[in-house]
């Protein structure tokens, strides 16, 4: 097994230098996975490091979203699904709220649903779950407020199937999925650099795990 180098600094700076260092132990032609906490700050550090070598090439950039997009087209063509948009995912939250409603299976958060921006804050509390890999039945358990909430997520994930959708939780469970059963071998071959990327989500933990 490779190597696995952790470097933590509270200096910015020192960061970047330990990266750079690590970039500049390969030959020029050694092609080299780069994962940012944005596209925007890895293809900033890539400008740095052209600047500073005779020569760079071979070098892949990506935010860890757009990685996880990249490992999981395969697997979500195969499930015939496409990534959602989040204009996408508030209109399957709409639509999974209204639902809902219409059942009578809500009591203390019957009088929101109506409300402006119900459905993007909803979007956001589901997608938060859904990436901590708490289940819509887990929230039974919390009480009435729980029980409204465990329904309006079982919505959103059964309308969220009925439209053959993926959100980011899906999406990361699929690049997971596609990092270990060994879809994506050019991972085997090229050293990986994860730069100031955040986890904050089990899922982003697998997923970074995975890689």
């Amino acid at each position: 097994m490779a190597a696995i180098q952790i470097f933590q600094s509270p200096a910015a700076r020192h960061r970047l230098a330990a990266a750079a260092q690590f970039v500049a132990s390969f030959t020029p032609s050694t092609e080299l996975l780069l994962v940012g906490a944005s596209r925007e700050a890895v293809d900033d550090f890539a400008r740095e490091l052209s600047g500073r070598q005779r020569a760079t090439f071979g070098i892949h950039r990506f935010s860890l979203t757009e990685l996880a997009s990249r490992l999981a087209a395969m697997e979500l063509a195969r499930l015939g699904v496409a990534p959602a948009t989040r204009l996408g995912a508030e209109a399957v939250a709409a639509r999974g709220a209204f639902e809902t409603l219409q059942r009578g299976s809500l009591r203390r958060l019957e009088a929101l649903v109506a409300c402006r921006g119900f459905a993007r804050t909803l979007t956001d509390t589901v997608s938060d779950l859904r990436l901590g890999g708490i289940a819509p039945a887990a929230l039974a358990q919390l009480g009435r407020p729980g029980q409204d909430l465990g329904e309006l997520a079982g919505s959103f994930d059964e309308q969220l199937a009925h439209a053959r959708l993926a959100d980011r939780a899906a999406l990361l469970r699929a690049a997971t999925l596609a990092t270990g059963n060994g879809s994506a071998s050019f991972l085997t071959r090229w050293p990986v650099l994860l730069l100031d990327v955040t986890i904050d989500t089990l899922a982003e933990q697998e997923f970074v795990a995975a890689l």
